[in-house]
């Protein structure tokens, strides 16, 4: 996270410098990888870019499989190119490596881009999986949103395995896109595709086997997108689907075979008493999640008030709550006395680094809550309880994202990362505005099962 705000300062301060303006954007690119199928490095090219400079690029690669160490070799030789080191991540059975690029000037002068080397302890080939990939322009303004885009891998003959490196591979030049199946392990049953990676457009068979006694409830296909892929059912225990120009997560569940179907579905949630909360309402399944926890209750014994705008107090005592209410000296600050709801909230937030006031030394329990200010309260509240905080999400892909203030922009990169904190619509972040109860409630429902779960 060190280093992503870094590599934020850096582009800040070309930023300020002045430069030339972008003009239009145009496709998407195309990620080559250059290689021998048993290197343990490789040549990284971007193909297709926009026709327009590009002064920063940030890559963020995913393999399959542990990998220890990781090195990137920048291939411009000049001076005003920083890449810092790359990030090495595990996240579950894979890998996720983070390369950055920045510079004073172009990186580019067309539509491709040669970054650099990539080395890994081992050879990475068939182990890649998915690439996700941004790019800036010389005002911090994105030219292609993080998105994922296709990896293309060229076969380029040199072969680098220890005792053969001059051997070429059979086949050489071959250009080859795969996407990746992830196939979820289940309860009582077995779901198996018959290869790892399927080209675009390939038919892709699904198998399913459940356990003695139990039989097939429901099977999906989606990608990483969240799109649904549609399925066929070929036999009972067959499916297919077209494979899509993106790796697909098939996942399904099992049920015994005497229960019927209709008593799979789940039960219908709780009525909640609060008459400005209805069934169709956007922030309904988030008021009942905080609710049924006792993170927030209403306003009044019939009414959760979801517009109304949130304080410092609130926040600090839904958090305390969440905790299990412990106790802690008195704060020192002079505008939260004793016996106010928020009084013990505040004092264990403050003893815990969580809560720092304004720079008066005031609290201020009754003002309204930015954005900006909840994100670095459950950043800094998500750090004392040790929970992984290193997820980060670019800031400039809003329009108003530069104008996060110092303090919070690595808790606002963090939350955007972690999905607890989105657009406003048409690219807005709004990092000064206020939060409304609905909204918070929103918020700490993905705090709870994105970061403390």
């Amino acid at each position: 996270m060190k280093k992503k705000r870094a590599l934020l300062s850096l582009l800040l301060t070309l930023a300020l410098s002045g430069g030339l303006a972008a003009p239009a954007a145009a496709a998407g690119p195309t990620l080559v990888v250059q290689g021998g199928r048993n290197n343990t490095s490789a040549q990284l090219v971007l193909d297709g870019l926009p026709d327009e400079h590009v002064y920063s690029v940030q890559l963020e690669l995913t393999l399959s499989g542990s990998y220890d160490s990781a090195g990137f070799t920048p291939d411009l030789n000049r001076s005003d190119v920083y890449s810092p080191d790359c990030l090495v991540s595990q996240e579950g059975r894979d890998t996720r490596i983070t390369i950055y690029l920045t510079a004073r000037t172009p990186l580019n002068e067309g539509t491709e881009l040669t970054l650099g080397s990539l080395q890994l302890d081992r050879a990475f080939w068939d182990a890649l999986d998915s690439a996700e990939l941004t790019l800036l322009d010389r005002n911090l303004k994105e030219l292609d949103a993080v998105n994922q885009v296709p990896i293309t891998t060229e076969n380029t003959g040199a072969d680098n395995r220890p005792g053969r490196p001059d051997e070429s591979e059979t086949g050489g030049n071959e250009t080859v896109t795969r996407y990746r199946v992830e196939v979820q392990s289940s309860e009582h049953g077995s779901i198996k595709v018959s290869r790892e990676r399927y080209e675009r457009g390939a038919t892709v068979t699904v198998t399913v086997e459940p356990d003695s006694g139990f039989r097939l409830d429901s099977l999906s296909v989606t990608t990483r997108k969240g799109q649904d892929v549609e399925l066929t059912e070929v036999t009972q225990r067959r499916f297919s689907f077209q494979m899509p120009g993106e790796s697909v997560t098939v996942k399904g569940s099992f049920l015994p075979s005497d229960v019927p179907p209709e008593e799979s579905e789940e039960p219908t949630p709780p009525t909640l008493p609060f008459s400005d909360v209805l069934d169709d309402d956007w922030f309904v399944e988030y008021v009942r999640y905080v609710y049924q926890r006792g993170m927030m209750s209403g306003t009044t014994p019939s009414t959760f008030s979801p517009d109304t705008t949130t304080t410092r107090g609130m926040i600090v005592t839904v958090l305390h709550r969440l905790e299990g209410t412990p106790a802690a000296v008195p704060s020192s600050f002079p505008d939260v006395p004793d016996g106010e709801y928020y009084s013990a909230g505040v004092a264990w937030a403050a003893a815990n680094g969580i809560v720092l006031g304004y720079d008066t030394g005031l609290f201020g329990p009754y003002r309204e809550i930015t954005r900006e200010q909840l994100a670095a309260i459950l950043y800094r509240y998500a750090q004392s309880k040790g929970y992984d905080t290193s997820a980060w999400g670019s800031l400039a892909q809003f329009t108003d994202g530069a104008s996060v203030s110092d303090y919070a922009v690595e808790a606002m990169s963090w939350a955007v990362g972690s999905g607890l904190i989105s657009g406003m619509g048409d690219n807005i972040l709004a990092p000064g505005g206020s939060a409304t109860r609905a909204q918070v409630a929103a918020i700490l429902m993905r705090f709870c099962e994105n970061v403390a779960e």
